[in-house]
């Protein structure tokens, strides 16, 4: 009966880490949509992303900035980020060894 009651609290920590993940990833969604370069405050550059989401016809150059330049820098970093994540767990399982790294397989090396 032990085994139900640790493998309850497992499951729990394992859920509880990946909702924790998805709001930080959200969180930074969020943010890196307001801030940039040029100069579109937070608040206005989130507004426009919400209305650009709800159809409404906004061709401002604001708009263009947060559409056309963060919005796939964004989305293209997060593909980015879990590819990399993918890959790294590839290896690790491959190798089986939690350590596993790039300069194990000698990946690093040939990259450069």
């Amino acid at each position: 009966m032990d085994y139900v009651k640790e493998y309850r609290h497992i499951s729990h920590r394992k859920i509880v880490f990946g909702v924790t993940c998805i709001v930080q990833a959200v969180c930074i969604f969020v943010i890196s949509i307001g801030i940039g370069q040029y100069n579109v405050s937070f608040f206005e550059s989130f507004n426009l992303f919400w209305e650009h989401l709800m159809g409404e016809n906004t061709s401002s150059m604001a708009d263009n900035i947060v559409w056309n330049y963060r919005l796939p820098r964004l989305i293209m970093g997060f593909f980015g980020g879990m590819g990399l994540a993918v890959c790294g767990a590839v290896m690790q399982s491959i190798m089986r060894n939690p350590l596993a790294d790039p300069y194990t397989m000698g990946i690093s090396s040939s990259a450069s």
